[in-house]
């Protein structure tokens, strides 16, 4: 969760870290808590309470135990490794001397999210879970200890701690059981107790409870809405829809309305939506709240016309103009996204219009700036999944590709069912060249969200996807056009045969292929970059293609060279071309830029 308090917009601020000058014996610092829901209950291996705060490092034998009402993150940084707690549950570092798992889960439900190129394990009372690459829940409850553990990618394998012959390997979407009374086994919902029902047959939403759900409500709403908004902060979406389950009056349909659509439940979210504007339309929250909806629906432009319109209800709502500059900024207005922002008075930020400004000034490559509001939006609320997303993307476009990732990470697991953060967390696997969990993230992606809104990348490939179609030609210009236009500068290569129709190219698989990797602006940082391919073959066909890009701050160059040759298949079928293209661009103002070929 992301917000302490969803019917007001307040949350609990981040704290400085607490001083630990170090671990007994000298040890070093096995985990650090990365996001803090509120108050947690920390010991010592000794037994003595340890006081945390978003930083504190925590060492071996150290244990964390949340609450009711409270959820926190830890962050193992050697092993690439996420790990959340849900409300009510409980884990312990293992000793030093403890080789055998880096985590024993006590009670309750974790969640991990890991790119490890390592192995890593966590221990239950009766089985361990040996992690390959994996993001998974694992549950434990009950005096038995009844352990649940569910894989949504990757691979785990169960080994039964009793018995070391008697193992379960679980890919994505399988689970597994043990129990005291119960043989370790490929879990289904005929052969698991009821209270683990609903996670064996919805893998997808074994990690609800870690849903981002955005500020809605304004002061002043009823006190059934209220007391969901409390719940959904306390990562119970489930307790949240029962308390408002048959009240109709507008807020609580807004909150109903938001929900649905983070549970991926789009229609449904339309119809609350559509009815909380219809119960009061001078409620702010009900626009809002119809603006996620119809952005779930794709219609982004629909969306920022409900924004707008919560805006003019009520001009003082922080939640209503967060919202705004969100929806302008996902259309690519950062003038009008930034000036939307600026009715905020400085000691009324959110996470999310701080997130939102940082994003509008990394667009407009003030990297320092774009920081320094990611920074302050993770100081006003740990658990806001934006700011996260941002600070990733800053580090990345820095060079700091494995910084950079870890913060996605971290978004991606404040946040586990929004599509386009595993889609940024795909890219980023891909600029580290893990192929195989990149492929996964977009997989997750596309299951999400099969409708994601266009991008420049989009428009390029549907240029390539033209390319051999006779009497296309103009569609495939103003698709390649777009997507010069509408990137940022950048280091994308210059494909010259792009900029000419009618070259007789062979069908070959040759160099006429899309070949160049499409990143988002974002992930390109500061420098040169360069590629070149060639091919040849039959009937003297020969080609090659050479590319030379740079980008500095705004300012983007890029050199590319094309050549073709062939003798056809027939007399007098002689094809020769040479094709040099030459681009430039440059961000001279957040709403000016210059491109020229």
């Amino acid at each position: 969760m992301v917000v302490a308090a969803v019917a007001s917009g307040a949350v609990a601020p981040a704290v400085a870290a607490p001083e630990r000058e170090g671990c007994p014996g000298g040890h070093a610092f096995v985990a650090t808590i990365v996001t803090l829901g509120g108050a947690v209950d920390a010991r010592s291996a000794a037994g003595g309470t340890v006081p945390i705060a978003v930083g504190t490092p925590l060492c071996p034998g150290d244990g964390i135990a949340t609450c009711a009402d409270r959820r926190v993150e830890l962050r193992f940084a050697a092993l690439d490794t996420t790990v959340g707690l849900s409300r009510s549950s409980s884990l312990k570092l293992p000793a030093a001397d403890d080789s055998e798992a880096n985590v024993e889960m006590l009670s309750g439900v974790m969640r991990f999210l890991s790119s490890v190129r390592q192995f890593f394990s966590v221990r239950t009372q009766h089985a361990n879970a040996g992690i390959d690459g994996t993001e998974a829940v694992i549950a434990v409850d009950g005096p038995l200890a009844d352990s649940l553990f569910v894989v949504q990618e990757g691979d785990v394998t169960l080994t039964a701690r009793l018995d070391e012959q008697e193992s379960v390997s679980l890919e994505a979407g399988q689970a597994g059981f043990v129990s005291q009374n119960f043989a370790l086994t490929l879990a289904s919902a005929a052969n698991v107790p009821a209270k683990f029902r609903n996670l064996v047959a919805d893998p997808a939403g074994a990690a609800d409870w870690a849903i981002h759900f955005p500020p809605v409500l304004g002061s002043g709403a009823p006190a059934a809405a209220r007391q969901a908004a409390a719940r959904l902060a306390a990562g119970d979406p489930d307790g949240a829809e029962e308390l408002l389950a048959g009240h109709e009056d507008a807020a609580s349909l807004s909150l109903r309305a938001v929900v649905a659509v983070l549970r991926n439940r789009t229609d449904e979210g339309a119809d609350l939506a559509t009815r909380a504007v219809a119960a009061d339309p001078a409620l702010a929250a009900a626009h809002v709240a119809q603006s996620y909806a119809l952005q779930a629906q794709g219609q982004v432009a629909a969306a920022r016309q409900f924004a707008e319109r919560a805006v003019e209800a009520d001009p003082a709502d922080t939640n209503a103009r967060a919202r705004l500059a969100e929806l302008l900024l996902t259309e690519g207005d950062r003038t009008s996204a930034v000036n939307a922002l600026a009715a905020i008075p400085e000691d009324g930020h959110t996470a999310l219009s701080r997130g939102v400004e940082g994003l509008a000034l990394l667009a407009a490559n003030r990297r320092r700036s774009a920081i320094a509001a990611f920074e302050q939006g993770i100081a006003r609320d740990s658990e806001a999944p934006l700011p996260r997303l941002g600070l990733g993307l800053a580090k990345i476009r820095a060079g700091d590709v494995a910084s950079g990732r870890r913060e996605l990470e971290l978004a991606a697991a404040l946040d586990p069912r929004r599509a386009s953060l595993r889609t940024w967390l795909g890219r980023a696997y891909a600029a580290e060249g893990q192929a195989r969990k990149a492929a996964s993230q977009f997989e997750e992606a596309k299951a999400r969200d099969p409708d994601d809104p266009t991008n420049p990348a989009a428009h390029s490939l549907l240029s390539d996807a033209l390319g051999d179609h006779p009497g296309r030609e103009i569609a495939r210009t103003s698709a390649i056009l777009q997507a010069q236009v509408y990137d940022p500068p950048g280091k994308t290569m210059i494909r010259p045969q792009r900029s000419e129709s009618d070259l007789a190219l062979l069908e070959t698989q040759g160099a006429a292929r899309a070949t160049f990797a499409e990143f988002a602006p974002f992930f390109d940082s500061d420098g040169i970059r360069a590629y070149g391919s060639g091919f040849g073959g039959t009937q003297h066909t020969l080609g090659d293609e050479v590319s030379v890009s740079a980008l500095y701050g705004g300012f983007s160059l890029g050199v590319g060279q094309f050549h073709y040759e062939t003798d056809g298949y027939r007399s007098n079928d002689t094809v020769e071309h040479d094709v040099v293209s030459v681009q430039a661009k440059a961000q001279l103002l957040p709403w000016l830029d210059l491109f020229g070929e």
